[in-house]
C-alpha cells in the first residue's frame, strides 16, 4: 500500500494525474494477472486468465506499450513545465560560478533544466549581423590568428538581470580569457567577442557558456594557418 502511494505521488508530480492513474491501473492489472484472479463471464463467454496465459501475456504487453508511449508523450510536457519564468526572481542568477551551489533557491543556484531554457541557439563565427545573429556564411570553427571570434546566443528565455559568462580555454585546457554580461530586458541576443587573437597559438580551443552555476553550452573551435581558416 505504501509503495503504491509513493508511485502515485511520484508519477503525478512528473507526468500529471493521467500518468499517475495509468500507472496505478497498470500495477493493479499486472498484480491481478500475476495472482490469476481475473475470472468473469459475459453471456456465453468465460474469461479465466489463470487458465489462459496467452491472454494474460497479451494484456501485459498491451499495457506496457501504452505506458511507455505515455512516458514519451509526457516527457516533453514535463520539460516544458520546467522552463524558466522571465519575471520570477527565483529564476534570476545575478552572478555566475563554475561550482554547483548547494541547497535550494540559493542566490545564483539554478535548476539545470531551467538553465538550459534560458540560453539557446549558441553559434560561433567571425562576424555578427545587424540583427544580432551570426549569418550562416559567417559561422565556422576554424580561425586564423588575429581573426575576431564571436559567440552569440539567444537569451530571450532568461530573466533580466541574469548573469551570463563565457570562459575561453586554449590548448591543454588553459583558461585564457573570460567575460560576463548581464541580460537586459527586451534584448534577444547576447554576443561575446574576442578581438585580439594574434598571439593565440595553433591548436584546439573551446568556449564554455555559463549562467548561474550551470554550464549550458560549449563551443569547440581551432586556431589554424591562415590558408586553412574558413574551410
Amino acid at each position: 500500500m505504501v509503495g503504491t502511494a509513493c508511485v502515485a505521488w511520484l508519477t503525478t508530480g512528473r507526468f500529471g494525474l493521467g500518468g499517475s492513474l495509468l500507472t496505478l491501473a497498470g500495477m493493479a492489472l499486472i498484480g491481478t494477472i500475476m495472482w490469476g484472479r481475473i475470472h468473469f463471464k459475459i453471456g456465453s463467454i468465460e474469461v479465466n486468465l489463470e487458465q489462459n496465459k496467452q491472454v494474460a501475456r497479451g494484456l501485459v504487453l498491451a499495457f506496457g506499450g501504452i505506458f511507455v508511449g505515455t512516458l514519451f508523450y509526457a516527457q516533453p510536457k514535463a520539460n516544458y513545465d520546467m522552463a524558466a519564468e522571465v519575471d520570477d526572481a527565483d529564476d534570476t542568477a545575478t552572478a555566475t560560478t563554475e561550482q554547483e551551489i548547494a541547497g535550494t533557491n540559493q542566490p545564483g543556484d539554478l535548476n539545470p533544466v531551467e538553465a538550459q531554457t534560458m540560453v539557446d541557439d549558441v553559434t560561433i563565427g567571425k562576424a555578427v549581423g545587424a540583427d544580432g545573429m551570426i549569418a550562416t556564411a559567417d559561422q565556422g570553427d576554424d580561425f586564423a590568428p588575429g581573426e575576431t571570434i564571436n559567440v552569440v546566443m539567444n537569451i530571450a528565455g532568461a530573466p533580466a538581470g541574469s548573469a551570463v559568462k563565457v570562459f575561453w580555454f586554449g590548448p591543454g585546457g588553459t583558461r585564457i580569457a573570460e567575460e560576463e554580461k548581464q541580460v537586459v530586458a527586451g534584448n534577444q541576443y547576447l554576443n561575446f567577442q574576442v578581438a585580439d587573437t594574434a598571439s593565440w597559438q595553433k591548436g584546439d580551443y573551446r568556449a564554455e557558456v555559463w549562467i548561474g552555476d550551470e554550464k549550458v553550452n560549449q563551443q569547440q573551435f581551432q586556431i589554424v594557418d591562415p590558408g586553412d581558416a574558413g574551410k
